[in-house]
């Protein structure tokens, strides 16, 4: 039979099958009725082939066996509580043997006299600055005019004074005469008298005697006499009163022609002694300027505080700066290296000089013990400790840089604890809510929750008064929840 035959007799087989089927079923009366009722069909439809997948997937889960999931384990970090607890703090790295030069007036550079890696002395100049473009330098020029002016005063200084000197000694000297007039006036006194009660006697006898000659008005031959003899005593007397009077106030020194010499001298002895300390005052003064104008005349050469190498040059010549400006970057060899720590009361008060604190510097960890807390505020409120790095360490560092300490803390034991422990735990490690804090720790795998009692904060530590002891382990990472297994990194 071929192929054709085949396919002819099967075609009609199922004819005939599907012509007995229809006739069983009623065909026609349900495509009326779909046909009347599209939309009810359909979803009718759509409901029997949902309750079909509803079902197939029932049966297939009761014949699946049943597989029991693993816990899941979150890696955490953790913090030990102990008797000794560290705080960590920021340190600013100090390096006192870089220095940046800046410009402290302004100007031009006119040279510039280091390069970078060149050797440099102390007090050598990196750079030379001048006033205008052509290389005056009028500060240099001002020095130069004050120094001359103070060695012309070094010069007439000497002979100032010794002109003052015997101004001195001329007052002196005229006291002194004026002294030994006044001891010859003194002397003098004594003869004077003498001769006054003697010209007295001398005109009481001239007197007596033209008292007892007869009033004869035609006898004047010796009565003429008398009477000269008799004026020219009187001009005696009174003219010996009057030396004797003059002789009185020369010789008493609390008259005033003595007081005068007295006031004369101290007057002019001290005005000799503020022309003296005038020209001190003078020379002291021009020497002051002097540096002075050497000083800023300096300012226009910046040079290296001390010995060491030139790391940068920020400027060249014909480069206006202001004060302020970079100049250059000197460091010195084998410099010492610190690190100072800002810290609470709370913290300085308690830090322990004999356990070593940890800074980290780059990937390794240093132990270094204090060289220094300070006993007062330094900062407003905090407190200073300071460390001294090693010089094997000093290339890893710059000046102002910022590292990591780990300072040992012994507050010593806390009655309120059951066992005595000092808790102080990091602040991510705590958990708040409105009525409570809590934390977890690591119980035999098992993250568990504690309420705890908060003290003091110290930094990113905080004290636990009480709801912890000894040998607890806290959960750092806050991706945990209660009962969560847990694998310390």
């Amino acid at each position: 039979m071929t192929r054709y035959a085949q396919y002819f007799a099967l075609t009609k087989k199922v004819g005939s099958r599907f012509s007995a089927l229809r006739r069983k079923f009623p065909y026609r009366k349900t495509v009326l009725f779909l046909q009347k009722r599209p939309f009810t069909s359909f979803f009718t439809a759509l409901g029997v082939l949902f309750l079909l997948i509803v079902l197939g997937s029932v049966l297939r889960s009761l014949n699946r066996p049943v597989e029991k999931k693993p816990d899941l384990v979150k890696s955490v970090q953790t913090y030990t509580i102990g008797r000794s607890p560290t705080v960590s703090v920021q340190a600013t790295v100090a390096k006192y043997g870089v220095v940046k030069i800046l410009a402290q007036t302004s100007g031009i550079v006119d040279r510039v006299y280091a390069n970078e890696g060149q050797e440099v002395g102390k007090g050598t100049a990196v750079v030379g600055l001048s006033s205008t473009y052509s290389g005056a330098n009028a500060p240099a020029i001002q020095a130069q005019i004050a120094q001359n002016q103070y060695k012309n005063i070094l010069d007439t200084y000497d002979t100032q004074k010794g002109i003052i000197a015997t101004q001195r000694q001329l007052t002196t000297e005229s006291r002194e005469n004026a002294d030994q007039m006044r001891q010859i006036a003194q002397r003098a006194i004594g003869d004077t008298s003498e001769l006054l009660r003697y010209s007295e006697n001398m005109l009481s006898l001239a007197n007596q005697s033209i008292g007892n000659t007869p009033s004869d008005p035609q006898d004047t031959q010796f009565t003429n006499p008398l009477q000269t003899q008799r004026s020219q005593l009187l001009a005696g007397v009174v003219q010996a009163r009057a030396q004797l009077r003059s002789l009185e106030q020369q010789s008493d020194v609390n008259k005033a022609p003595n007081k005068l010499a007295d006031l004369q001298k101290d007057s002019a002895l001290k005005q000799l002694d503020l022309q003296e300390k005038a020209l001190d005052l003078q020379k002291e003064t021009s020497r002051l300027q002097a540096a002075l104008a050497g000083i800023n005349a300096s300012l226009m050469k910046p040079s290296s505080p001390f010995s060491g190498t030139v790391e940068r040059i920020f400027v060249r010549p014909g480069q206006t700066v202001n004060p302020g400006t970079p100049i250059a970057i000197v460091s010195q060899h084998d410099h010492e290296v610190t690190a100072v720590a800002e810290i609470p009361y709370a913290i300085a008060a308690g830090i322990s000089l004999q356990t070593p604190s940890e800074i980290k510097i780059g990937n390794k960890t240093v132990t270094l013990t204090p060289t220094f807390v300070s006993t007062d505020a330094t900062d407003g409120q905090l407190y200073s400790i300071k460390y001294t790095i090693p010089l094997a360490y000093e290339k890893q560092l710059t000046d102002g840089q910022s590292v990591v300490v780990n300072v040992p803390v012994g507050f010593g034991e806390d009655t309120n604890s059951p066992d005595g422990t000092v808790a102080f735990v990091p602040l991510d490690s705590i958990y708040q809510t409105q009525s409570e804090s809590f934390v977890y720790i690591n119980s035999d795998g098992k993250a568990r929750a504690r309420n705890v009692q908060l003290g003091d904060v110290f930094g990113r530590y905080v004290r636990v008064t009480s709801g912890l002891k000894s040998g607890d382990t806290i959960i750092l990472t806050r991706n945990v929840v209660e009962n969560d297994t847990v694998r310390v990194n």
